[in-house]
């Protein structure tokens, strides 16, 4: 836009200078050679309501390009506010410190977002995999809810539980030689700024993978390209 409007100023220019041209030297052919539809613009001072009309429209399109950036920068401030305040589910394990019980480990979801979330759906899938596998190898089973749907921002909600005994069996019975146990965990939930009724509204999506080392009791984030954060 600016570039174009320098443009036209350096063509308004060079025809102001062609218009007292032809009011000092009252031959125009000897000012500028020019086709009949343009000695209009180029007459003094007949050519200056033209030009007021040609600079009023610029300033006219000018102004309306200086109200769509306002707009496009307005919108984007106002996404950026509700990135910044929406409810955020993240997938992690439950703290050692607060399990009572050794061969056993919990996987939780919490609320890192400013506000609230619901809770409309978790499933999970535990497999044993090739190390260098990085999607599940079929689909998703679905979990029981939490008792309350809705997270404030902060707390946490259950969403399974891990035996390590129960995963060392199920490695030994695979008995692959490069296997590892693989636990897909997927969370779907409505933060308060989408509309659901709203159509195409979709809920956002929080996917986590882990690998389990029943051996040592561990429980530790696996990354692929499954994973996500939507």
């Amino acid at each position: 836009m600016k570039k174009i409007l320098i443009v036209l100023g350096l063509f308004a220019g060079i025809v102001v200078l062609v218009s007292v041209g032809n009011y000092l030297f009252p031959d125009p052919e000897r000012v500028l050679n020019c086709v009949e539809w343009w000695r209009p613009l180029i007459a003094f001072p007949e050519g200056v309501a033209a030009w007021a009309v040609i600079f009023t429209l610029i300033v006219i399109g000018w102004q309306s390009y200086e109200t769509a950036q306002a707009a496009k920068f307005g919108a984007l401030s106002a996404q950026g506010f509700v990135n910044s305040e929406r409810a955020v589910i993240v997938i992690r394990r439950r703290s050692r410190k607060r399990s009572t019980d050794a061969d056993k480990c919990k996987i939780i979801g919490i609320n890192r977002g400013r506000t609230s979330a619901q809770v409309c759906s978790i499933s999970n899938l535990i497999e044993v995999q090739d190390a260098d596998s990085q999607v599940p190898g079929r689909a998703l089973e679905p979990l029981s809810l939490p008792r309350s749907e809705l997270t404030t921002s902060g707390h946490y909600f259950p969403i399974r539980e891990i035996s390590f005994e129960w995963c060392k069996e199920r490695l030994e019975k695979a008995a692959m030689k490069n296997g590892i146990l693989l636990v897909f965990i997927e969370v779907k939930y409505w933060d308060m700024f989408t509309d659901k009724k709203q159509r195409g509204a979709t809920p956002h999506v929080t996917r986590m993978c882990f690998t389990v080392d029943p051996y040592n009791h561990g429980l530790h984030r696996y990354a692929t390209d499954w994973t996500c954060h939507e």
